[in-house]
């Protein structure tokens, strides 16, 4: 849902939303990140019970420190490889690691590919900092997308989607900008956040 007029918006009009659930729509995603994440969680979960189950039976810090590590690791990974365009008959959201934004197709004048071959969603009016558009992470420049031209791609996919959806009712309106919920990655959060408080609590008990 867009951010509406009276939302709190900085001088560039971006509405600023703490935390919520990136919109639905159609995601335009490297098939490598979807792969990797899931690589990555599955990974991260096992690592995790591998170290948790020798620190419960002998009362071990170091192991519950590994766990903790292995776990704000797999956050950092999932968050990453996690990022992708959504498409909306409304927006266009990008879904980034930390600061995701929800851009109106309205407020876009056109995605393009920098020299560096990202993906950089330029709006129609100049952001107030100064940065050149919004940047999408999940198509930054590579060697392999050198030669798959993914960011080209999906630069093509966003104008054709936005020209199509840009006069609807309802397209236009503020940016928001957000950190986008990953219920997996705040539960690899929780867990590390807990091993390591349990990692300092055996580390007192095994110094006293």
């Amino acid at each position: 849902m867009l951010a509406s007029l009276s939302d709190p918006a900085d001088m560039d009009g971006v509405c600023l939303v703490k935390y919520r659930n990136a919109s639905a729509g159609k995601p335009v995603q490297r098939r490598s990140f979807v792969i990797l994440s899931a690589i990555a969680t599955l990974l991260a979960i096992a690592g995790i019970t591998w170290c948790i189950w020798p620190a419960v039976q002998a009362g071990d810090p170091n192991p519950m420190a590994g766990a903790a590590i292995v776990a704000a690791g797999a956050v950092f990974i999932r968050r990453i490889m996690m990022s992708r365009v959504i498409l909306s008959h409304l927006s266009v959201t990008l879904v980034n690691p930390i600061f995701s934004y929800e851009i109106p197709h309205g407020a876009i004048r056109r995605a393009e590919v920098s020299q560096t071959g990202s993906l950089i969603v330029q709006p129609k009016v100049p952001r107030a900092d100064g940065e050149d558009g919004y940047f999408v992470v999940g198509f930054a420049g590579s060697l392999i997308d050198h030669f798959r031209r993914t960011a080209d791609q999906a630069a093509a996919e966003i104008n054709k989607w936005q020209r199509k959806h840009r006069k609807n009712e309802g397209a236009d309106g503020n940016i928001v900008r957000f950190i986008a919920r990953d219920l997996i990655s705040e539960g690899l959060l929780a867990v590390g956040i807990v091993c390591g408080f349990a990692a300092l609590v055996l580390l007192q008990s095994w110094s006293g």
